[in-house]
């Protein structure tokens, strides 16, 4: 009886150290993150180097669902996956030259526009981002940011904003809050 207790907990234990080796080898490698990506539906991705767990590249990202478009141009992303040790997801780079957002056509509400608010997040691990840069943002054809970027750290118990720059229509506007 105590050589098949034995053996369970070893089978149970192989098991997930192969779900775990699948998961690295997915995400770590070039070849699995590319593989990955072809599995989301609408999703074409041209230009794809690196490897999503750390830092990669894509000259175009692609994504279409009914009306719904989504374009980006020259995607950069490097996470640190060490920090996930410490229940922390770091995204030291997040850059994109162009994020093209094209939203369905709605019908016009007679309703004055209310405030939004947006809900409290309570994350099971604390997210720091080190550098967000758009170079330019348009929805629905309309330039709406240009040279933006954001850095920011959203902890448990908060989310300060630590900086973040616009440029909309020649305006230019800087807020520090460190």
């Amino acid at each position: 009886m105590k050589r098949i207790s034995i053996a369970v907990v070893l089978a149970i234990l192989c098991l997930v150290l192969l779900v775990l080796g699948a998961t690295f080898g997915l995400l770590a490698t070039q070849s699995g993150s590319r593989w990955l990506l072809n599995q989301v539906p609408g999703l074409t991705v041209e230009g794809f180097s690196g490897a999503v767990l750390t830092d990669w590249q894509a000259e175009q990202l692609d994504w279409q669902q009914d009306d719904l478009s989504l374009r980006i141009s020259a995607l950069q992303m490097q996470l640190r996956p060490s920090c996930l040790l410490r229940s922390a997801l770091c995204l030291d780079t997040l850059t994109a030259a162009r994020i093209e957002l094209t939203l369905p056509e709605s019908a016009e509400s007679s309703e004055p526009q209310q405030n939004i608010e947006l809900p409290e997040l309570q994350l099971p691990l604390s997210i720091e981002i080190e550098r967000i840069y758009i170079g330019e943002l348009l929805l629905n054809g309309e330039l709406l940011l240009a040279d933006s970027g954001l850095r920011a750290q959203w902890l448990a118990d908060g989310n300060p904003l630590a900086r973040i720059d616009a440029d909309r229509s020649q305006i230019r506007h800087q807020d520090d809050n460190q």
